[in-house]
């Protein structure tokens, strides 16, 4: 349209254009806005979260929630989910197809991280997917008085039994669907006034922790790699940087503390 009625351009002519066309339309690009970095919760958050959810025991008195946070059939349950996505860093996924053959016996401390698609099993309409390798994870001595607790502890308080291989299960002893798994999380993060909550922050938690942990090992981003579950060697890679990025800090603050020291000494 704005060629002046040639129908044809030479080589020059044809260049001149589109440097034209070029330049208009980086003037209409809007430029795209880095994404905002998730940040991995805080000791006092989480501690606020366990004081609010959380069960409270004295003696040898059995256990006993806060009455106003969740209805009594599902304050165990909801309870444990956060303390085994938090301890363990599991996906949502991988948290809804824990099994109860997942789970150790006896002295073992192991609990299993499995994939089993198009698992006969399972009912759900939409089946949670474990994107993640398979592993065994160490359980602490907590975690795994928890986990004893729902699975022994008659309903209401503890889990219905014989309808279900899964672990977690609703009131009626059916598997857990991702979106009430969501709702779950969602309502810790209401009532404790922990916000944005959700199960990938639990688990972008766990990493940041170990990344730490993991780092002062020779082969730490390997074990990390593992413990994670990451089949992509890399991936394990922007929690280890961020890692660097604040032990370096702090590392130069300690430095800087100690010159203004030596100049106030002089």
């Amino acid at each position: 349209m704005n060629r002046g009625g040639v129908s044809q351009l030479n080589l020059e002519q044809l260049a001149a254009e589109r440097a034209q066309l070029t330049y208009l339309f980086q003037s209409l690009r809007i430029g795209a806005r880095s994404s905002e970095r998730m940040e991995p919760l805080e000791d006092q958050e989480i501690q606020h979260i366990r004081e609010t959810i959380g069960p409270r025991r004295e003696g040898q008195n059995p256990w006993t929630f806060p009455e106003q946070i969740f209805s009594e059939a599902t304050r165990l349950r909801n309870w444990l989910m956060f303390e085994t996505a938090l301890q363990l860093g599991v996906r949502r996924g991988e948290l809804l197809k824990l099994r109860l053959d997942s789970l150790p016996r006896g002295s073992d401390d192991g609990i299993r991280i499995l994939r089993s698609p198009d698992d006969p099993a399972d009912t759900r309409a939409r089946e949670p997917a474990v994107k993640t390798a398979e592993r065994i994870l160490p359980a602490s001595r907590h975690l795994l008085s928890a986990s004893r607790a729902y699975l022994t502890l008659p309903p209401p308080l503890g889990r219905i039994r014989g309808k279900s291989p899964y672990v977690f299960v609703t009131k009626e002893g059916q598997a857990l669907s991702l979106d009430r798994a969501d709702d779950i999380i969602q309502d810790i993060g209401r009532h404790s006034g922990i916000t944005p909550l959700s199960w990938h922050r639990l688990r972008h938690t766990w990493s940041e922790t170990w990344a730490e942990r993991f780092l002062t090992q020779p082969n730490g981003k390997d074990l990390l790699q593992y413990a994670g579950g990451w089949t992509n060697p890399h991936s394990p890679d922007h929690y280890i940087q961020h890692t660097i990025e604040r032990q370096a800090a702090d590392l130069m603050r300690t430095y800087h503390q100690t010159l203004y020291t030596r100049e106030g000494a002089k």
